[in-house]
């Protein structure tokens, strides 16, 4: 599977890079975070696309590190069961497809939520990104 590339710079400055493909692990790690920034709804071919991450942000609902953990583990069993759902056998069954994720905080804060994100695919390798999501 190969996609167009996307460079996640963090606030106001995440943007397509038509110079650039990924493919691979690469596309199934971009794939997920898509997924866990997306708000829920916001998608009409798929109502269930997305988690709550944004909404939570926004409304002040992450205030200590216990809901903050709580919002990961919620966004990242979200974005996992959508995943399955939307994709092929074939993509399921390849080294490369995302088998677990853990989403732990690292700060939280009005507005923001920063967490890092490990990912593990089906092969057993894994990789781990800093993300924030932010209005």
């Amino acid at each position: 599977m190969q996609d167009l590339a996307i460079r996640f710079n963090g606030d106001g400055d995440t943007v397509f890079d038509f110079d650039r493909m990924v493919e691979g692990k690469a596309a199934e790690e971009q794939r997920f975070l898509i997924n866990v920034a997306t708000s829920r709804n916001t998608v009409d071919l798929y109502e269930d696309k997305g988690t709550e991450m944004m909404e939570m942000a926004l409304s002040g609902a992450v205030s200590d590190y216990n809901t903050a953990a709580h919002a990961g583990n919620f966004a990242a069993l979200d974005t996992l069961l959508f995943i399955g759902a939307v994709s092929d056998d074939e993509r399921m069954n390849s080294d490369d497809y995302v088998a677990e994720a853990s989403i732990s905080p690292m700060e939280y804060s009005l507005g923001a939520l920063h967490y890092t994100v490990q990912l593990t695919f089906n092969d057993g390798t894994s990789t781990s990104e800093d993300v924030t999501i932010a209005i």
